[in-house]
Parts: C-alpha cells; sequence; structure tokens
C-alpha cells in the first residue's frame, strides 16, 4: 500500500508523527515508514512485545514531502522470527483557527488477493455483472462536515498477467449503486485515483470494496481501496484542532 502526501490540501500547523501497532514471535519488531519514491527512509518504531499488539507512536514528528509516495517495511533482528502488524499510520495533526483546509483518508479495504472462482470472459467491463464484495464497510456521513466534502477515489493494485483487467468499485451498499470505477492490467503495483470529485449521497451511507477480473487464470492484488475526503472552508467553532489518522498499511 502508497499513501500519497499533498501538502496543499492541508492548512494551518501541521504537524506528522508515524504510528503501527506491532507484535513479534521474539526478538525486536522494526516498523519503517519509508519515501517510496526517493528510495528513502523517513522514520522507524520497534517494539519486542510478544504478547499482543502494542501500540508505537515516533518519539517526534516526522518531515513529509509533498508529491512523494509513502510506504512501510518491516524486519525483526532475530533470524527465524517473526513480526506483525496490526495497522501502521500516520497522525496528522492540524491547528489554527479557522481550518479551512483538511482532507480525511477512510480505507474500506486492505490487502486482498485472489483469482475468480469461476470463469468469467467480459465483453465490456460493467458495473451490471455479478461482482464479489468484501464486506468491510465504512460510514460515510456527510452530515459531520460543515460544508460538504469533496469525495476521491483511489486504488493500489496488480494484477498477476497484463492479458486480462480488473475492476475494482466503489460502492455505495446503502443504496446499491456504484460510485466509481478503477482498475487496469498493470503487473506492477500500481497506484490509481480519479481525476474528478466523485458525486456522493447526502445522507449516511455505507461504502464497500467490489472486485472483479476477467478471467480465472487471472490473480488480482490489492493492497488497498480507499477514499478521501477533502474539506474546503470547513467550520468547527469549537475545535479549532484536527487529529487525523492516515492508513499506510
Amino acid at each position: 500500500m502508497r499513501y500519497y502526501y499533498d501538502s496543499s490540501v492541508f492548512d494551518g500547523t501541521v504537524t506528522v508523527y508515524f504510528e503501527a501497532g506491532i507484535k513479534v514471535t521474539a526478538g525486536t519488531g522494526y516498523v519503517e515508514l519509508f519515501n517510496y519514491t526517493d528510495s528513502t527512509s523517513v522514520a522507524e518504531v520497534t517494539s519486542t512485545n510478544t504478547s499482543g499488539f502494542a501500540r508505537v507512536r515516533s518519539a517526534s514528528s516526522v518531515t513529509m514531502t509533498t508529491g512523494k509516495e509513502y510506504t512501510i517495511r518491516l524486519r525483526n533482528d532475530t533470524g527465524g522470527e517473526s513480526i506483525t502488524i496490526g495497522g501502521a499510520r500516520l497522525v496528522i495533526q492540524q491547528s489554527g483557527s479557522p481550518i479551512r483546509l483538511t482532507e480525511s483518508y477512510a480505507d474500506y479495504q486492505l490487502a486482498h488477493s485472489g483469482r475468480k472462482t469461476t470463469p468469467l470472459r467480459m465483453t465490456t467491463r460493467t458495473p451490471t455483472r455479478p461482482t464479489p464484495t468484501i464486506g468491510h464497510l465504512n460510514l460515510f456521513e456527510p452530515q459531520m462536515w460543515s460544508r460538504a466534502p469533496t469525495v476521491y477515489h483511489e486504488i493500489t493494485y496488480k494484477m498477476s498477467t497484463s492479458s486480462y483487467a480488473c475492476d475494482v468499485q466503489m460502492y455505495d451498499n446503502t443504496h446499491g449503486t456504484y460510485l466509481d470505477i478503477a482498475g487496469g492490467t498493470s503487473t506492477s503495483t500500481t497506484r490509481l485515483r480519479n481525476s474528478t470529485p466523485l458525486s456522493t449521497p447526502s445522507t449516511s451511507s455505507a461504502f464497500d470494496t467490489r472486485l472483479k477480473v476477467d478471467n480465472i487464470a487471472a490473480a488480482l492484488t490489492l493492497p488497498n481501496s480507499p477514499y478521501y475526503l477533502a474539506g474546503r472552508s470547513v467550520r468547527h467553532p469549537h475545535h479549532p484542532r484536527l487529529l487525523h489518522r492516515h492508513p499506510i498499511k
């Protein structure tokens, strides 16, 4: 999974921390925030906890560069031992009066990989054909914003073969409609984000991910499929401070 950082969607004073939930079988587990664009290390958190996930946050804020993509890397310093993470995220704090620009990242699909269980050769890539849902519902509540947010859909995907294509739908499970379709035939990990805002419901709706691969011979790996909420002229008179947790795993 990769996260694209754009400083233009935040105003006020912005402070970013790196946080992860870590569990190891033994030894010390390391989770690194990695600048994928420039191939440089940004921050690292560690834990020796074996009894459950330990939430660890960077002791100091991290420096993010606009226009760069970020991911994480894992390691255990003891050979033969493993590390498991229960999520890794950027904690983005904004302070100012007022805060007019912000963006929230809502992830509703993580780490899905698989093939179609039955052959389906699509003559057209259309949402009307049977499509399995993932069941990672995320509630969209437009009434919680002082002004309607701008919503974008993004996926990170990879196909096992370029001979066949995938469709990843952003699906409104409440109203039974889709909001966006993204995908393609790339055999390298590729991040796609729609260029124009989506038309979203005006009432609370549960969003989900729906997948489609056009042949049983092809496998889709989907590290993530989030949606973004971009706020403009956001007014929150009682709390001139915002905090967002942006998952990157």
